[in-house]
C-alpha cells in the first residue's frame, strides 16, 4: 500500500473516532462540552494532514513496524516492555484516585508544617473547626432572632446572613 493511501486512511480514522465519541456522549448526556471537545480533537489530525505531518506519522508507523519485525526480543527488551506496561497501568490506576480538593491540600500543607517545625502531627484526619463564641443575649431571646423564612428590612434571611459570613471567612466578597 502506498504511503499516501495509508496516510489518508489513518487521517480519516483519527478524524472519525473523536467525532463518533462526541456523538455518543451527546446522545447520552446532551453535553455541549463533549461535542466541542470531540470537534477540537477531530480538527487536530485534519490540520496535521493538511500540514503534511500525517505523512511523517505514517512513515514513522511503517518504520516502527519494520523495527518490530527485525528486532529479536531478548531479556533486556522484555524488561523494557514490562516497565512500559507497568507505567501504563500506573497511569490508568491514577486516573481512578480521587483528586485532592483545595481544602484538603491546605490541611495537608499545614500538617506538614507542624511536623517540620518540631511538633508532632496531632491530627491525621481533617482539621477541627474552630470553636465559635457563644451567641449574644439578643440572639438567645425568642424575639431577638428573625424567623428563618422572615426577611429583615434589607431583604436578607438568616440563611442569607450565614452564607455571607461563610463567604467573608473564606475571603470572598
Amino acid at each position: 500500500m502506498a504511503d499516501s493511501t495509508l496516510t489518508i486512511i489513518v487521517s480519516v480514522v483519527l478524524i472519525a473516532l473523536p467525532l463518533l465519541w462526541g456523538v455518543l456522549h451527546w446522545a447520552r448526556r446532551r453535553s455541549v462540552r463533549s461535542m466541542v471537545r470531540s470537534i477540537g480533537l477531530a480538527l487536530v489530525p485534519a490540520g496535521l494532514w493538511i500540514l503534511g505531518v500525517m505523512g511523517m506519522v505514517t512513515q514513522w508507523g511503517r518504520q516502527a513496524v519494520d523495527w518490530v519485525r527485525a528486532t529479536t526480543m531478548d531479556t533486556t527488551r522484555w524488561v523494557g516492555v514490562a516497565i512500559a506496561g507497568v507505567g501504563v497501568i500506573a497511569m490508568i490506576t491514577g486516573s481512578f484516585v480521587a483528586p485532592v480538593t483545595r481544602q484538603q491540600a491546605r490541611e495537608r500543607r499545614s500538617g506538614s508544617r507542624e511536623t517540620t517545625s518540631g511538633g508532632s502531627a496531632k491530627q491525621v484526619g481533617p482539621a477541627k473547626k474552630p470553636v465559635q463564641p457563644p451567641a449574644s443575649k439578643a440572639a438567645q431571646k425568642p424575639g431577638g432572632k428573625k424567623q428563618a423564612g422572615n426577611p429583615d428590612k434589607a431583604g436578607f434571611t438568616d440563611e442569607d446572613r450565614e452564607l455571607m459570613e461563610l463567604l467573608k471567612e473564606r475571603g470572598i466578597d
